[in-house]
């Protein structure tokens, strides 16, 4: 099985497009994980032909015949620019021509981003927005959802002691693209993975995130 993760930086820290393929490894799954990923980038640049990340796009498409495409816009456009975001999903389906796709649905900022204070926000409220904002644009292109945002929200509210943001309060801390990880094997494969030692986390955060990801998607 091919998967290919397209996004920015919310899918390229801590590579967890690495931390997702030995997470298959680890719980008997065969897949070659592939990413193409670019900092601050939006779903439509890669529609431009003259741009080269959508050049190492278009080779890595080129070479092989992707069984499952994980699209992540970027972190804000989906609740400021709705319809640029939903036209993306149906040009990329139309570009990639994997067999199935499925929607990274991201987080609310943590308290005291810049974001939040310009927008009169808080995180729950973005989180929340978001998953609006997916929710409606898998329906309507027909995809999957991987809610890593709302597994974020449940695991900031009720377990304040593990902290699932880098320092800049946007991006993933190591824990939070651990999350991000079993979040999209559980969307993808349909059941909870039961080997989490690729993972260098205390036992209980491991609980923690099993528990939450059964909460949210589902046994």
């Amino acid at each position: 099985m091919k998967i290919l993760f397209i996004g920015n930086s919310y899918t390229y820290y801590n590579d967890m497009p690495s931390l997702f393929s030995r997470l298959c490894g680890c719980n008997g799954k065969v897949a070659q994980v592939f990413s193409v990923t670019k900092g601050g980038r939006k779903l439509h640049e890669n529609l431009d032909p003259a741009d080269e990340t959508t050049l190492q796009l278009e080779a890595v498409l080129r070479e092989n015949a992707m069984d499952i495409c994980v699209l992540q816009e970027h972190s804000v456009l989906p609740i400021t620019d709705y319809d640029r975001f939903s036209a993306s999903i149906a040009a990329l389906k139309e570009k990639v021509g994997a067999a199935r796709y499925s929607l990274y649905q991201t987080w609310g900022r943590k308290a005291g981003a810049k974001f939040l204070r310009d927008e009169g926000l808080d995180t729950r409220t973005m989180a929340l927005k978001l998953r609006d904002a997916y929710t409606k644009a898998a329906e309507t292109h027909g995809t999957d959802r991987a809610p890593v945002g709302l597994c974020f929200l449940e695991i900031y509210e009720e377990h304040t002691g593990i902290d699932l943001y880098d320092s800049d309060l946007t991006h993933p801390s190591y824990a939070g693209s651990c999350l991000s990880a079993m979040t999209h094997y559980r969307t993808l494969f349909g059941e909870m993975p039961s080997d989490l030692s690729c993972f260098d986390l205390p036992d209980e955060t491991k609980q923690v995130f099993l528990d939450t990801v059964k909460a949210v998607c589902g046994e």
